[in-house]
């Protein structure tokens, strides 16, 4: 989805026009990534933010078994992982 492409990419403008149009902001791809998992691994605090307060389900699982949450747990970006925390 444009949203996912543009979470991966770290366009946060663009992520947050996307949700103010109405987006589905749980999307999946055909792996079962979304766009919330997209800007976790990519450490877009930005995106990653956005997208929560937009509803994003932090705990939706790719094929891997691995949801967002997992994916910030193991982060190295400490804002990343607070993200999580609160």
């Amino acid at each position: 989805t444009a949203l996912f492409v543009a979470a991966e990419k770290g366009f946060e403008n663009c992520v947050n026009s996307l949700l103010k149009a109405g987006v589905n902001v749980n999307a999946v791809t055909t792996g079962g990534r979304t766009s919330l998992m997209a800007a976790v691994q990519g450490e877009y605090v930005g995106c990653a933010k956005s997208l929560l307060i937009h509803g994003a389900d932090a705990n939706v699982t790719n094929s891997d078994g691995m949801s967002a949450r997992d994916y910030a747990q193991m982060s190295e970006n400490e804002q990343i992982r607070d993200l999580f925390s609160e």
